[in-house]
């Protein structure tokens, strides 16, 4: 199951529907298929570095290729759910280059992934929670179970993001993090953190 989207590049990106939180939802609530859909969710977050393999780039790729861009926004039009999605990532690729860039020392590649892979299973607040500072653009879970299904499913993918980044930050192969990554550290995506 996907939802094709089309970019003002021209570009069909195709998004799973198990990376737009909001659909995902309201999907399993009025087709009440909430188990068949979770193992299918499960089937394509671990097959998250076989990503390469399909034809279109997910929701992880998508914020990577545009982090840098989007940093730079005061603002943001919300158009669906796939944003959404959109800004939770933005935000803590945001946080990953703050906690990176605050390291006493240059990490290594090993360090940073240790770091990151730390930093993406921490507690961290989900829409609904008092602390989640964006709670006026993000509907609560209707219920205790979808909370911990969310929960779950964001700890997945922060991992997996926290992973790619990695990969794209240490590319160079000098065993330094990318300067050109590196100084989008202290910007904040519409002035916002999720205060990992």
């Amino acid at each position: 199951m996907a939802l094709c989207v089309s970019l003002p590049g021209g570009a069909d990106v195709k998004r799973s529907l198990a990376l737009n939180i909001n659909i995902l939802c309201d999907f399993r609530a009025a087709s009440g298929q909430s188990q068949s859909l979770h193992s299918t969710e499960h089937q394509m977050v671990m097959a998250g570095r076989k990503h390469a393999s399909f034809s279109f780039a997910d929701i992880i790729d998508e914020t990577l290729d545009l982090f840098r861009a989007n940093s730079l926004f005061r603002n943001f039009e919300i158009k669906g759910a796939a944003d959404r999605t959109l800004i939770i990532l933005i935000l803590f690729v945001s946080d990953c280059l703050a906690k990176l860039g605050a390291a006493r020392t240059v990490p290594t590649q090993i360090e940073a992934s240790k770091l990151l892979n730390t930093l993406s299973v921490d507690n961290f607040p989900i829409p609904g929670d008092a602390n989640f500072p964006l709670n006026s653009h993000y509907a609560a879970p209707p219920s205790r179970h979808e909370s911990d299904f969310l929960r779950q499913y964001l700890v997945q993918v922060r991992q997996e993001l926290a992973a790619r980044l990695t990969e794209k930050l240490y590319a160079d192969g000098t065993g330094k993090p990318s300067k050109w990554w590196m100084a989008f550290q202290k910007r904040r995506f519409m002035n916002r953190s999720l205060g990992s």
